[in-house]
C-alpha cells in the first residue's frame, strides 16, 4: 500500500504545522486563555481565510471535497496547536450531519455560514440518563402547526458557551429525529461552565422551544444513521488530534531532558530515562498507526471500520494518559506548572479520552463487534495492542 501524501495533502499539512506554528505560540495561547478567550475563536477567521472550514464539505456545497485523510492531517497539526476545539464539533461532527442532510431548503445557507466563518455550531445529542446511547434520550419534538415543540436537557455541550445554532436530537413521533436551532430561540436557556482542559461547555435546557420545519435536519427515524456518522468522523478525527499532542509532549521531553542537568550531565545522558522516552515513542508510533489505519478504513468504507474505531479510540485513552504522565514526571515539578505546555496538553488528552466514550466503552463495542467474551486478551490482528 503506498503511504505517500499526494501533493495537495503535503501542501494542507505543511501549510497548517505552519500557520498554527506562526499564530498560536504557547504564549500566545496563555494570553488567550489569561484574557477569558479560546484560542480558536481568536483564529477562527483565518481558518476560514485558509479554507479549513470548508475541507470536509463537497464541491457542490462551496467545500474543498476533502476527505478523512485530509481532516486527519489538518486534525494532527491543530492538536499540536491546542486548537483542535471548536473545529472537531462545529466542523467535523456537525458539518458531516449537515453534508448528509439533505431536508430542508435552508441546508445551502447553512453550510455556506458555517464555511464562512459566520456561524458556529455545536452537537447537543447528549443527555445524562443517556451517556454514549445518543439513539436514548428522553428530549422529545412535538408537532405544533407548521412545525416542532422542543423539550429537554442536554448535557456537556461542548462549545456551547460560543455556538450560534445547535443540532439538536429528539424523539419525535417517528422515531429520533434531528433539529437545527438557533442559540436565541425562545425557551432555550443555557448554562455555561469551564473544562477541564480549559474549554468551555454548557448545559441546555429546552422548555416548549418552538422551530419551523424546515429546522429538521432529516425524517423522524433517520437520525440514529447521521449520528452513526458523525461518531465515525469525529472519532477519525479526535484521534488525529491525539496524536498531534502525543507528538507535543514528546517533543518537549526531549528538548527539556537535553537542557536541563543533574549531577553535571543532561538529564537525557541517563539511560533510565532513555529507556522512558523511548517507551513514549512506541506508544506514540503505535496511536499513529491505529489512527492511519482507522482513517483509511473511514475513507474506503470497509465494513470493519467501528470495530477499529472502538480500538483506535482505547488507544487514545491508553497512549494518551501513559505518555502524558511520563511527561510530567520527566518534567519534575514544572510538569505539573501552568507556565509550561505539558501540564495543559495532558488535561486536553484527559478530556479526548472521554469524549464520545471512554476506554471502558470502547473495549465493550470493540469486544462485541469481534465475536469474543469481553475481558479475553485476543481483541484481534488491527489492535493487539490494545490488552498492554
Amino acid at each position: 500500500m503506498d503511504f505517500e501524501l499526494t501533493d495537495e495533502q503535503r501542501l494542507l499539512k505543511d501549510s497548517a504545522t505552519r500557520y498554527v506554528r506562526e499564530r498560536c505560540s504557547f504564549e500566545s495561547w496563555r494570553r488567550w486563555r489569561s484574557a477569558g478567550r479560546q484560542p480558536a475563536e481568536e483564529l477562527w477567521s483565518g481558518m476560514a481565510d485558509m479554507g479549513w472550514l470548508a475541507l470536509p464539505f463537497a464541491a457542490a456545497d462551496g467545500g474543498l471535497d476533502g476527505g478523512p485523510l485530509e481532516t486527519m492531517l489538518l486534525m494532527e497539526a491543530l492538536g499540536h496547536g491546542l486548537v483542535a476545539e471548536p473545529y472537531l464539533q462545529s466542523v467535523v461532527q456537525a458539518g458531516e450531519v449537515l453534508r448528509r442532510s439533505t431536508y430542508g431548503h435552508s441546508r445551502t445557507a447553512r453550510i455556506a455560514d458555517l464555511i464562512e466563518g459566520r456561524c458556529r455550531l455545536a452537537m447537543a445529542c447528549d443527555e445524562v440518563s443517556a451517556p454514549y446511547a445518543r439513539d436514548l434520550v428522553r428530549s422529545t419534538a412535538e408537532p405544533a402547526g407548521d412545525g416542532w415543540c422542543l423539550q429537554g436537557e442536554k448535557c456537556v455541550v461542548l462549545g456551547g458557551d460560543a455556538a450560534k445554532a445547535f443540532i439538536v436530537s429528539a424523539q419525535a413521533p417517528g422515531g429520533l429525529c434531528l433539529f437545527w436551532v438557533d442559540a436565541n430561540s425562545v425557551g432555550l436557556t443555557r448554562h455555561i461552565y469551564p473544562l477541564v482542559d480549559g474549554g468551555r461547555g454548557a448545559n441546555l435546557t429546552l422548555f416548549n422551544v418552538y422551530v419551523r420545519d424546515e429546522a429538521r435536519l432529516c425524517e423522524p427515524g433517520h437520525a440514529v444513521e447521521l449520528l452513526n456518522h458523525a461518531n465515525q468522523v469525529g472519532l477519525a478525527a479526535l484521534g488525529a488530534e491525539a496524536v498531534g499532542l502525543v507528538d507535543l509532549l514528546l517533543a518537549q521531553t526531549l528538548s527539556y531532558t537535553r537542557a536541563r542537568r543533574q549531577f553535571g550531565l543532561a538529564l537525557a545522558h541517563f539511560q533510565v530515562l532513555r529507556h522512558r522516552m523511548v517507551d513514549m515513542f512506541m506508544q506514540a508510533e503505535q496511536l499513529r498507526s491505529m489512527v492511519l489505519l482507522a482513517t483509511i478504513q473511514l475513507a474506503e468504507g470497509h465494513a470493519d471500520v467501528n470495530r477499529v474505531l472502538s480500538g483506535l479510540k482505547v488507544q487514545v485513552g491508553k497512549v494518551g494518559r501513559f505518555v502524558s504522565q511520563q511527561a510530567v514526571q520527566l518534567h519534575g515539578g514544572m510538569g505539573m506548572s501552568d507556565e509550561i505546555v505539558v501540564g495543559h496538553a495532558f488535561k486536553r488528552l484527559l478530556s479526548l479520552d472521554a469524549h464520545l466514550g471512554n476506554v471502558d466503552h470502547h473495549l465493550r463495542q470493540f469486544a462485541a463487534q469481534s465475536q469474543v467474551p469481553y475481558g479475553l486478551g485476543s481483541m484481534g490482528n488491527c489492535a493487539s495492542s490494545l490488552s498492554c
